[in-house]
Parts: C-alpha cells; sequence; structure tokens
C-alpha cells in the first residue's frame, strides 16, 4: 500500500475514533467533574450582582445566643410572624422545615401568626426512596401550617457528582399533570411579579435542571432573626422586601458547598436567594443539548484533522494549542449568553487525536522508508562513490539517517548521469509530455547563453533542422509509437551537416509516460561515405555494364567460331562479376544504416 492511501485509512481512523469518543464522553457525561470544574472557575469572572429588594432573616450566632439552641419552641418564630404583619413585605419565605408536629398549643399559635401575614410561602420537601416502594414520599408541613401559608414549594437542593450545589430544579414532578411542586422560590416570584417566570414558562421538562449564576458570598442584604422578632427592627425598613427566613449558623447543618471558588459552603437560605435572583433576573445558565454539546464538541477535533492535511507540523501545533483555547474562550462566551457548553470532551479529543496522528503517521512513514529502502538497495546502481557508515541510533534516526544516505546516493548518481549526457558526442535533450525541454546536453545548448531549459519542443527543432525537412522531423515525432522498422529519422541540419534523430520514451518505476529522450547522432561522414558508395555503384551498375552489353550486340549475329564464343563469355563473365558486386553493395549498405 503506498504512503498515501495508508495515511487516508489511519486519518480515517482516527477520525473515526476521536469522533466516537467524544460522542460517548457526551452521552454519558463521562467529564462532568472536570467539566465542573472548569464551570466554576469561569463562572468567578462575571458574577451578577444580588438582588437589592431581598433581606435574609438570619437565624445566625446572635440569635441562638438570645434565644438559645437550635430547634426553638414555635412560639419563638409566632413572635417573629407577629412583628412581620406590622410590615408590608412583598413576600416572606420561610426555610424552616414545619412537617412534624410540636406542641400543639405552639403549633396554633404559630399559625395563626402566619395567617396574620400575606404571601407567606411555606417549604416542603422529599425523601428519597419513599415508602411502600414508591419513588418518593412528599414531606408538607402540617395542616394548620399548610392551611395558614399562601402557598408552598420544594426546597430540594440538587447535588452534583462532587457533591457541589450548582443547579436548580424550578419544578418537580411531570409538567402538566397534578401532583407537580414548583421551587419556593418561584412561588415567592409569582407572588412579587404576578405571574410565573420566563425560566419556568420555558421549560420542557421537570427533569430540567437550570445552573444557577452565584452572586458573590454575603452579596445579599441580611439581619438577624432575634433582631426583628424583638422588635429592634422598624417596620419601614421591611416594607416592599423579599424576605427569606433561615438558618446561617455554622452547626445548623444548613451549610453546603457552591462553586464560589474558595471552597467555603454557603447557607441553604442564601442559596434560595441566588435562585431567586436568577428567576427575577432571568439569567439561569442553560446546558446545551446532548446534540448541540456534541457538534460543538467535534468541531474543534475535525478541523485538527482536516488540518492535518494541510498544514506542517509546526503550524498544526500551534493550532492545537490555539484550539484548546478557542474552547475555553468559547465556553466563557456561551456562559456570557446564559448557556454552557461543558469543554471536556473536545479538549480531550484535541489531547488524544494530536499524539495518536502522530504515532500513526509515524507509524506509517516508518513503515514507507522501510519498504522504500528495501527496494532501493535491490534496485541500487553501483556508481563509484563513497558511502558513509551510520552508527548505533534508534529505529527512526537509522531509518533516517539511510534514507539520508540514499537521498545521497541518488544525488550522486544523479549528477553521474546528467555529466554522463552532457559530455555526450552528440546533441541530447529531454522534454517533458507537454513538449518543454527539461534537460539538454552541451552540445544541445550551443549558441543559448542561458540555456534550453522550459524551451518549447519547436522552438528546439527550430535551432537544428532545416525547413525542407522539418516536416518530415515532426511527422516522426507525432508518432505515438516509434516504428521498428525505422526507428530514426534524418535530416540535414542548418548549417549542412546531417543528422539521424531518434527518440525513446521515459518511464517511471510504475511504467508511466513522463517524457521522451531526442538523440541527435551525426552521420555527416556517414552520409557522405554513402554516397560516394553510391558513385561507385552506379559506376559499376553504368560504366562497366554498357561496354559489356554493346560487344554481346555486336556479337550477336556473328558466325560462331571459337573467337566469338570466348569474346560473349568474357562479356557474359564481366556482366556478372558487376552485377554481383552491385548486389554487395548494396546489401552492405541495408546491413550498416547506409542510404537513408
Amino acid at each position: 500500500m503506498r504512503l498515501r492511501q495508508r495515511l487516508g485509512v489511519e486519518w480515517l481512523v482516527v477520525a473515526m475514533l476521536a469522533s466516537l469518543v467524544i460522542g460517548a464522553l457526551n452521552y454519558w457525561d463521562s467529564l462532568s467533574s472536570f467539566d465542573n470544574l472548569i464551570y466554576d472557575q469561569l463562572s468567578r469572572l462575571d458574577r451578577p450582582e444580588p438582588q437589592s429588594d431581598v433581606l435574609i432573616i438570619q437565624i445566625d450566632e446572635d440569635s441562638l445566643a438570645a434565644y438559645g439552641k437550635w430547634p426553638w419552641t414555635r412560639d419563638r418564630h409566632a413572635e417573629l410572624f407577629t412583628e412581620l404583619a406590622n410590615a408590608n413585605p412583598k413576600a416572606i419565605g420561610f426555610d424552616v422545615l414545619l412537617s412534624e408536629p410540636s406542641d400543639p398549643a405552639t403549633d396554633i399559635e404559630m399559625a395563626a401568626a402566619i395567617a396574620g401575614n400575606s404571601n407567606v410561602f411555606l417549604p416542603l420537601h422529599f425523601v428519597f426512596p419513599g415508602s411502600n416502594g414508591a419513588e418518593y414520599d412528599v414531606k408538607e408541613p402540617i395542616g394548620p401550617f399548610a392551611s395558614a401559608a399562601s402557598g408552598l414549594g420544594h426546597v430540594n437542593l440538587n447535588f452534583d457528582y462532587d457533591g457541589v450545589v450548582r443547579r436548580m430544579s424550578l419544578c418537580f414532578g411531570d409538567k402538566g399533570k397534578d401532583g407537580y411542586w414548583t421551587h419556593l422560590m418561584e412561588r415567592i416570584y409569582e407572588a412579587a411579579n404576578g405571574g410565573s417566570s420566563p425560566a419556568l414558562e420555558r421549560l420542557t421538562s421537570f427533569d430540567e435542571t437550570l445552573l444557577m449564576p452565584y452572586s458573590r458570598r454575603g452579596g445579599v442584604s441580611t439581619i438577624s432573626y432575634a433582631a426583628v422578632a424583638s422588635g429592634e427592627v422598624p417596620a419601614e425598613f421591611l416594607n416592599d422586601k423579599i424576605l427569606l427566613i433561615g438558618a446561617t449558623a455554622n452547626g445548623l447543618g444548613d451549610q453546603f458547598p457552591v462553586p464560589i471558588g474558595d471552597g467555603a459552603t454557603m447557607a441553604g437560605v442564601e442559596i434560595m436567594a441566588n435562585g431567586l435572583g436568577a428567576l427575577t433576573a432571568d439569567n439561569f445558565i442553560r446546558p446545551l443539548s446532548l446534540w448541540q454539546q456534541l457538534a460543538l464538541s467535534l468541531v474543534p477535533v475535525w478541523i485538527l484533522l482536516v488540518g492535518f492535511w494541510r498544514w506542517h507540523p509546526r503550524t498544526t501545533i500551534v493550532v492545537s494549542f490555539g484550539l484548546i483555547f478557542a474552547v475555553l474562550a468559547g465556553s466563557l462566551l456561551f456562559l456570557r449568553l446564559h448557556y454552557w457548553f461543558a469543554p471536556g470532551a473536545a479538549l480531550v479529543g484535541l489531547i488524544l487525536v494530536y499524539p495518536i496522528w502522530g504515532w500513526r503517521r509515524l507509524q506509517a512513514t516508518s513503515d514507507f522508508m522501510n519498504e522504500e529502502l528495501r527496494n532501493f538497495r535491490l534496485a541500487k546502481v553501483d556508481i563509484p562513490i563513497i558511502e558513509t557508515a551510520a552508527g548505533p541510533v534508534d529505529v527512526i534516526t537509522g531509518q533516517a539517517e539511510e534514507l539520508t544516505h540514499a537521498i545521497s546516493h541518488v544525488r550522486d548518481l544523479r549528477r553521474f548521469i546528467s555529466d554522463a549526457l552532457s559530455n555526450l558526442p552528440d546533441p541530447m535533450f529531454i522534454t517533458d509530455l507537454e513538449g518543454n525541454v527539461k534537460f539538454a546536453n552541451k552540445l544541445a545548448q550551443t549558441g543559448l547563453d542561458d540555456g534550453v531549459q522550459d524551451l518549447a519542443l519547436d522552438d528546439m527543432l527550430n535551432r537544428f533542422v532545416s525547413s525542407e525537412d522539418l516536416a518530415e522531423v515532426k511527422e516522426y515525432l507525432a508518432l505515438e509509437v516509434t516504428p521498428v522498422a525505422h526507428d530514426y529519422v534524418d535530416f540535414v541540419s542548418l548549417t549542412g551537416e546531417i543528422f539521424a534523430l531518434r527518440r525513446a520514451r521515459v518511464v517511471s518505476d510504475e511504467g508511466l509516460l513522463r517524457g521522451h529522450i531526442h538523440y541527435l547522432a551525426n552521420i555527416t561522414e556517414v552520409a557522405k561515405a554513402a554516397q560516394e558508395r553510391e558513385e561507385v555503384l552506379e559506376l559499376l551498375s553504368h560504366d562497366m555494364r554498357a561496354p559489356q552489353v554493346a560487344i554481346l550486340a555486336l556479337l550477336d549475329g556473328q558466325a560462331e567460331d571459337e573467337t566469338r564464343a570466348r569474346l560473349e563469355g568474357h562479356a557474359r563473365l564481366t556482366l556478372d562479376l558487376a552485377a554481383k558486386f552491385v548486389w554487395l553493395g548494396r546489401r552492405h549498405s541495408i546491413d550498416f544504416g547506409g542510404g537513408g
């Protein structure tokens, strides 16, 4: 198999293998940990500003110091909601689970305090797996709280494989069917804005999760739970605010890893505030679909694959690093447009395809050099040149050195042939298939200071052939196959010399026609000798035979006697000798190429 054909097959195999690997990595999301790491770093470059009308009423260390250890009795929460009833907030989200009953009196007191406020939304959560073989169980607030609240919403967090909360599920269940729950922040958004969020409306499936853009840690305004519950905060400060109530103190179990970049955790209520900010700004980051992800992952790899056939290795390595940078820059650009292109599969494809192709190309080239060097050694022409023995090296270097020697040998052989052809005693030149002169020896270049390379064949003939013989020479050269009976054409040159032009085919090792060799043998002396021979033969044929014929004519009719018989015999012998001499001369002329 020739090198180009083998490289084509190798390239196709590498291309298909790379495409399959990229497809598999995208389909099974095998590089999610790496992609998440890239996402975390890129998201740090453009953090959104926190929502200004959101206020977190935090159960912090000061509140624990004021009211004692957690959990508190529910009359403490009743105090808070009683104070909030004096203000006019847009909505209230209470991020504390109320799915278990407590003291009935305090439960009723707290429910009554909740009912004294408008737009209070309480959380529910899901337990996996559910009881009695169910997929999950729904844990709603107990009856009094559920009745007192304006609505319920789920607060389940979505953890990635590395345990970090990057995503948010706006709904849980089957869209368009009963029994699904929207997120607590979606319920608060609806209460504050009078309708569903654009992010919810765009969802095609409730299984779809959206990446949350996090603002800086601590960016959301906060106030102590104890300060509000004790009445220290004026009601006007809470007006037209969205109040989110939740635990922020360390040790309460409501801290979770988030993609902020410093490795610290964030309170669940602050995560909810970031989710509400994304709903309000409509800047959730939507992961690309599988087919979009796959197409964008394949583009840089195929650019590099096509470049393998077009670029030099130095250019290819530069473009490879450029494509890696372009993939990362593309992810950042999509992130700015609120889409996420996971770059892991594309980067792995670029990192894998370059060395694999380099390996296969090197192997194919090595095998090709082995085969060609073996053929070269078998077909090597011995000429008087000196070869340098190669020292101990690795396989590829050894092949390269042997190839260097082979090329040097070919150069010497070419010089040897060039010198031999240049010093031929007759003009000689070589033309390609288009009829352009590619080589001419010294005699063929006579009279031209700048050589005859790329001179047209017709121009070359005009330098040698007289106008009377030019048509016959061109007719000979127009023959596709050289005649066997007459493998040359003779002509008179412009200087009066006589040449015999022979043409031979130049073919490649594969038998393909590459051009023609034209050799002009100077036969002036031979032609003169042939002319002189013809004159002698003419003398023998006419001047010697004519007298004998005349003698025989005179003897014809004479009386038969001894003298007549002897004269007639000598005349006929002379005629016979002349005829045989002429025949021998003609035959000699034919055998030695005489006569044209």
